[in-house]
């Protein structure tokens, strides 16, 4: 994995030139979605001596561009993803860097944290949500109304 007149370089995709490495060189191990593969390989550039890997945008991150930049996620593509979490039904703006879900507050759900439980409503500014009484009061009404129809018949 070395290359030059002298065997003084590592080839591209290879870093780390050492004496005691049987390669002489180690493979820079680059994450493929996130960095810039060399045209016709598997292979990723990376810095020589480092490993430093070259990540293909500027939301991505990492030695080995493995990695998402925090309020992106979805290294497939290239963290181009934002979290866009709600900001009254969310715990902070950051999202889970795979799946973009979002860590929502008690009795709120949904990927963004945008929408609230059954029998939740009212997500406000100061992330509040309240038991839906109506609900509640509709069932109860509905019950009693269904006894009385009941017992009307009989």
């Amino acid at each position: 994995m070395v290359m030059g007149i002298l065997c003084d370089q590592c080839k591209p995709g290879y870093f780390n030139l050492s004496k005691t490495n049987p390669l002489g060189c180690s493979p820079c191990d680059c994450n493929r979605m996130g960095s810039v593969n060399i045209a016709m390989s598997n292979l990723s550039y990376c810095n020589e001596i480092t490993g430093e890997c070259n990540c293909k945008t500027i939301n991505v991150q990492g030695r080995k561009c493995d990695d998402c930049i925090e309020l992106k996620f979805n290294i497939s593509n290239s963290c181009n993803s934002s979290c866009n979490c709600d900001p009254y039904g969310s715990i902070s703006p950051v999202c889970n860097k795979s799946t973009g879900q979002c860590d929502c507050k008690p009795n709120v759900a949904g990927l963004k944290c945008s929408e609230c439980h059954i029998g939740f409503f009212n997500l406000t500014s100061f992330g509040e949500n309240y038991f839906s009484i109506f609900k509640s009061y509709y069932f109860k009404m509905n019950f009693k109304n269904q006894r009385l129809f009941f017992k009307m018949r009989l």
